[in-house]
C-alpha cells in the first residue's frame, strides 16, 4: 500500500512542505496554470484521478476505474500518465481491459475539464496485453503518447489519435517535445534478460526518428526548456544514477 504525498515549495525548491497525503501511488501530476491542476494515482489495477482549482489547497476525486468499471463504463483504464492541451481538453495513457476480457493500449480523455471521462482511443483489435502506452506530452494541440513494444502514437484535432509506424520494439518510456519538430523519446529495460537502452530525435516532427549515439544511461525523465538545453535523470547499467 502506498500513501502519495503532494508537497509544495514557496522558494524555488530549498524547502519543501507535505500539503496533502492521497493514500495512494501518485504517477502523474500536471498544472494548467497557477490554480488548476491534476494528479493520477493508481493502486494495483484502480485508477483515480483527482482535481484542484484552488491551487492544491484542496482535491477533489473526478474519475475512478477499477475491476467494479467493466460493468458500469464498458471498460477499465489502468492510467500511467496524464497530460492536457488546454484547460478544457486533457488525456491519460495506458492500458484498458472492457468486458469481453480484450486487453490493449487505451487513452482516456476529457474535453469538460476533468468532469467526464471516455475510452477515445484503444489498440490493438485483438487481445493483447503487452500494448500499454507510457508517456503523454503536448505541443500547443498536438499531442504524443509512447508505451510498449515501440508504440508511437500522435494526436491533432483533425485526424484524432493515429499510430504511427513503430520505429524499433524495445519499451518506450518517455517522450517530451520543445516545439512541434523537436522531439525526444527514451525507452529501454534492465532486467534478467539484459540492459538496454534507446533515446530517439526528431527535428522533422515524427517523420522520421533517430537514435543518439553513445548515451549510457536508460533515461526515465528529461525535460528541454528550448531546443538546445535540457536535462535528464537515468542510470547505468551498474545501476549509478545520474542528471
Amino acid at each position: 500500500w502506498s500513501d502519495g504525498v503532494i508537497l509544495s515549495t514557496t522558494d524555488g525548491g530549498d524547502n519543501w512542505v507535505p500539503d496533502y497525503h492521497t493514500g495512494k501511488l501518485i504517477k502523474s501530476f500536471v498544472f494548467i496554470d497557477d490554480d488548476l491542476g491534476y494528479w493520477l494515482s493508481r493502486c494495483g489495477s484502480e485508477t483515480q484521478i483527482n482535481k484542484t482549482t484552488s491551487g492544491g489547497n484542496s482535491w477533489l476525486e473526478v474519475f475512478s476505474s477499477g475491476w467494479w468499471a467493466i460493468d458500469s463504463l464498458g471498460y477499465n483504464i489502468e492510467g500511467n500518465e496524464i497530460g492536457f492541451i488546454d484547460e478544457t481538453t486533457g488525456f491519460v495513457v495506458g492500458r484498458y481491459i472492457d468486458s469481453s476480457d480484450v486487453w490493449g493500449a487505451g487513452i482516456l480523455y476529457t474535453t469538460d475539464s476533468g468532469i467526464n471521462w471516455d475510452l477515445g482511443w484503444q489498440y490493438p483489435d485483438t487481445n493483447d496485453l503487452w500494448y500499454n502506452l507510457n508517456s503523454i506530452t503536448s505541443i500547443d494541440t498536438t499531442c504524443w503518447a509512447v508505451g510498449e513494444v515501440g508504440m508511437i502514437v500522435k494526436y491533432t484535432p483533425l485526424t484524432g489519435w493515429v499510430k504511427q509506424t513503430s520505429v524499433i520494439n524495445l519499451p518506450l518510456n518517455k517522450v517530451f517535445f520543445s516545439d512541434d519538430n523537436h522531439g525526444w523519446i527514451a525507452g529501454g529495460y534492465q532486467n534478467d534478460d539484459g540492459f538496454q537502452k534507446i533515446l530517439l530525435r526528431t527535428t522533422n516532427s515524427g517523420v522520421n526518428w533517430n537514435t543518439v549515439p553513445n548515451i549510457p544511461y536508460l533515461f526515465r525523465d528529461f525535460v528541454f526548456i528550448d531546443n538546445s538545453l535540457g536535462w535528464a535523470i537515468g542510470y547505468t547499467q551498474t545501476g549509478t544514477g545520474g542528471i
